[in-house]
């Protein structure tokens, strides 16, 4: 017994000596990268090793320093973002007071053009602000795929190997942000409304699919108005789905195999999958009047109406309503599973105290049936006679009241408040799930853009300014928490480089003490190896 706990001391022991050693690393190249300005290429940093996260997040960001300027003019430019970014081949050495100064008095005289009086008067301010400049000092970190980390930084996100928080991390949030603000946005918009064309003329079709008589004589189907208008809309759906379909070919290649693994891919999989099948049906007549092609199209409407989240959740100031639904669904599946299997037994349970009373209610003539009437008893609709008209009325009637009691009492109201609980947290996560959304929809347009598009969005440096966290105006809380400030950093470090210290000195401590109660137990044996 000794001899397990002196190995799981020492075990223990050098694993904290390696956390120590390696936040030490940490720190001296945070304090090293203060000082200097001089970049650090993006793909040398994901090439170093799995631990490129953490690098990034110690050594992606630096600050310049502060400047004042005018309240009014900085409301102006921001207009309701964290953060403005600029892109530069310039590090350390460019004259940033400059350079910001310029940016902003240029996009605050655009902005007037625009504004009407009363928005005038309220960015008349010239009260000073405080902001602070920042420098993203990693090389070509805004890059495509091939260059850049946001790839890397998603592919370990899909794969589990980092948590959802890594998005808020300042150097990668303002690759992010500087990517939507300089083209991913307006690209979003037009992708948007090529799905909304897609969308429409798919719906026309299935409105016209409806009219039965144009189908009667599949031979003729073409010939007729009720045939040619269904394929003209079949046809331009089918049109309209061509350039998502390549960008999610192209992403395929870029994720292989983990691509299959997001929710929204599968979903984008169903539409291109029902659209191909519906078009070769109607264009060969075949099945036109099976089941098969009826449940396709009525999935299909279904599918095509979630995918407006997948647009509209980098806008939603409450998140995805099929992204939080998604989350909260993961928190709650085994809790889902036991009810529905409680139901399902109640279900089989009903069917037989009702096998010698089929015929007085069509609602227990089958199994599933049962399944679906208990069900319908779970949410309130349920009609006493069908009891009290049972020939085991007394054993239906006791079934039914403990049927309700765990169902409509108790496990439907735990469900909610899981689910509250689970809403709740992902609430709180709501700006890094934005950023990741944000973060996908840019990945997912580069991996499928010409490289020397992608090569105009792609400057060496990044410049960051916001507004200083000492500030109640437009303040960013998630670079206070995350500790962008120098002071921070380094007094968190140092702190656990601290607690790991008296934590080894205890452990180094208890072992001597060990030592010496052996030594004393048994003097000729009683020594331990150092």
């Amino acid at each position: 017994m000794a001899d397990i706990e002196e190995n799981f001391d020492a075990h223990t022991l050098l694993e904290n000596e390696g956390r120590v050693a390696k936040l030490e690393e940490l720190l001296l190249q945070h304090e090293k990268a203060s000082k200097s300005k001089k970049g650090i290429s993006s793909k040398g940093l994901i090439q170093d090793g799995e631990d490129f996260i953490s690098k990034i997040e110690a050594l992606g960001v630096v600050k310049l320093g502060e400047m004042e300027v005018p309240d009014g003019v900085l409301q102006l430019r921001f207009h309701g973002r964290s953060m403005l970014t600029l892109g530069s081949e310039e590090g350390g050495g460019v004259d940033w007071k400059t350079m910001w100064r310029s940016d902003l008095e240029h996009a605050a005289m655009r902005a007037e053009k625009t504004m009407n009086t009363k928005e005038a008067e309220a960015s008349g301010s010239n009260q000073k602000v405080t902001v602070e400049a920042y420098l993203m000092r990693i090389e070509h970190g805004c890059g495509p795929p091939k260059t850049g980390f946001l790839h890397s930084v998603l592919l370990k996100w899909q794969q589990e190997e980092a948590s959802l928080s890594v998005f808020s991390i300042p150097a990668i949030q303002a690759v992010i942000l500087y990517k939507w603000e300089k083209w991913a946005k307006r690209l979003l918009q037009v992708e948007f409304v090529i799905y909304v064309a897609w969308m429409l003329s798919f719906l026309l079709f299935i409105g016209m699919f409806g009219d039965h008589r144009g189908f009667k004589d599949p031979g003729s189907l073409h010939h007729t108005r009720y045939g040619v208008l269904p394929l003209i809309a079949l046809a331009s759906a089918a049109a309209f789905m061509v350039p998502f379909l390549v960008i999610e070919t192209c992403t395929i290649f870029a994720y292989r195999w983990s691509w299959f693994t997001q929710f929204w891919n599968v979903v984008d999989m169903g539409t291109y999958v029902f659209t191909g099948l519906t078009l070769f049906s109607y264009v060969t007549h075949t099945g036109l009047d099976s089941a098969w092609l009826t449940v396709v199209l009525a999935a299909q409407c279904i599918i095509m109406a979630a995918k407006i989240q997948y647009f509209s959740r980098v806008y939603a100031r409450k998140g995805s309503m099929v992204d939080t639904l998604k989350v909260v669904v993961v928190d709650i599946k085994w809790f889902l599973v036991f009810m529905y299997l409680t139901m399902f037994a109640f279900g089989i349970a009903f069917f037989i105290l009702y096998r010698e009373d089929r015929d007085l209610d069509p609602e227990f003539e089958s199994t599933w049936h049962a399944v679906v009437a208990m069900f319908s008893y779970m949410m309130g609709g349920f009609h006493f006679e069908l009891f009290y008209d049972s020939s085991r009325s007394t054993a239906v009637i006791i079934f039914f009241l403990i049927y309700e009691s765990i169902m409509a009492i108790m496990l439907v109201n735990i469900l909610i408040a899981i689910m509250t609980d689970s809403y709740s947290l992902v609430m709180e996560e709501e700006q890094a799930w934005g950023l990741c959304s944000k973060a996908q929809i840019i990945d997912e347009l580069e991996t499928a853009l010409p490289s020397f598009i992608t090569q105009k969005w792609n400057p060496k440096f990044l410049h960051i300014l916001k507004v200083s966290p000492r500030k109640e105006v437009l303040v960013d809380t998630l670079w206070t928490k995350l500790g962008m400030a120098e002071d921070k950093m380094e007094g968190s470090a140092k702190d656990t480089v601290a607690k790991l210290s008296r934590f080894q000195n205890k452990v180094v401590g208890k072992l001597e003490s060990m030592r010496q109660v052996v030594k004393a137990m048994d003097p000729d044996h009683g020594s331990i190896p150092g």
